[in-house]
């Protein structure tokens, strides 16, 4: 199969439409830069915006994804996305993402991480998140991924079969040998599929963002005081 870029794709149905990248970037709420980026393979999507991708695209998350699937898109680590609705509203979502261990021995082990999982705020502690979180495990377990590593609180995350990464032997990037990693959390979905593997995981580049399109993005919404909470794990 040809792999082509994701950047490609949205170029080509950018010129289709006759949107300028200011227009196309409208429709998705992100800035001209942004989508300068994407069609140059400088960055690609974040999974934010997959949901509105698929939006404007006129298609379904799951009819996207099949297409991404289907055309080998090369630069996109996006998987795919757990929504959850209440009477007609969407009130969580909890996003995977492709990502690898990078293995003492070479190897580059194929995993997911995931989140963050968002329930809105009005329905939090109603055991929703729980839902929401166990369904999409479920989910990434069909489709034949063999772990998921991420940062997290154990006390919430151990309910659903987490549990710390050290002992499983992987180790966060860039993170001191006497460093404190209760955060970072790993569960195999595939029983046994992370024996014999020693090595560092890998944050997915999807999940690093510029500054000035954070900045750019901030500005569609309310200014609020930053705040960290004593259940935040970063501030």
């Amino acid at each position: 199969m040809n792999k082509i870029k994701i950047g490609e794709y949205i170029l080509n149905y950018r010129k289709k439409q006759d949107l300028t990248q200011g227009q196309f970037g409208d429709l998705l709420g992100v800035s001209a830069v942004s989508v300068s980026k994407w069609e140059r393979d400088i960055s690609c999507p974040d999974t934010q915006t997959i949901p509105k991708l698929a939006e404007v695209f006129g298609v379904s998350i799951e009819e996207l994804m099949s297409e991404i699937r289907q055309q080998g898109f090369s630069n996109l680590a996006y998987i795919w996305c757990a929504i959850l609705e209440k009477d007609g509203r969407l009130i969580g979502q909890n996003v995977f993402v492709r990502t690898v261990i990078n293995a003492d021995d070479g190897r580059d082990i194929d995993v997911l991480t995931m989140g963050p999982i968002c329930i809105t705020p009005e329905l939090k502690r109603n055991g929703y998140g729980k839902m929401l979180l166990d369904f999409s495990l479920e989910k990434a377990a069909e489709m034949g991924f063999g772990a998921v590593l991420f940062e997290g609180n154990i006390d919430f995350y151990g309910k659903s079969g987490f549990d710390y990464a050290r002992k499983f032997g992987i180790r966060y990037h860039d993170l001191p040998e006497d460093a404190d990693d209760s955060f970072f959390l790993c569960r195999e979905l595939i029983p046994g599929y992370l024996d014999e593997v020693i090595g560092v995981y890998q944050t997915p580049q999807a999940y690093y963002v510029d500054d000035a399109d954070v900045e750019e993005f901030d500005k569609n919404f309310p200014t609020k005081e930053k705040l960290k909470l004593p259940d935040q794990i970063f501030g």
